[in-house]
């Protein structure tokens, strides 16, 4: 959500709301790896030329934990899985 005000007084105000999406069927699971006791990882990541939303995993992916921050490139993503 952007949000652009202009008064006398205050000037040329710029507003962000921003928010990371998970899949949704993903979140619910994120509270159960709190624990530590995973056996791999999930990154995801967006593809700046296309939009689209991937992910990159690491390690046995029988009880992976899930990185809850949507990372801007396939670089940044690995660099977090590693």
């Amino acid at each position: 959500n952007v949000q652009h005000s202009l008064t006398a007084d205050g000037g040329y105000i710029t507003r962000l709301e921003l928010e990371a999406k998970l899949p949704e069927d993903l979140v619910a699971d994120l509270v159960d790896e709190i624990q530590g006791d995973y056996t791999g990882i999930i990154a995801y990541y967006r593809d700046p030329k296309t939009g689209k939303e991937h992910t990159l995993t690491e390690g046995d992916q029988s009880k992976p934990r899930r990185l809850r921050y949507l990372y801007a490139t396939k670089a940044t993503a690995k660099r977090a899985v590693e």
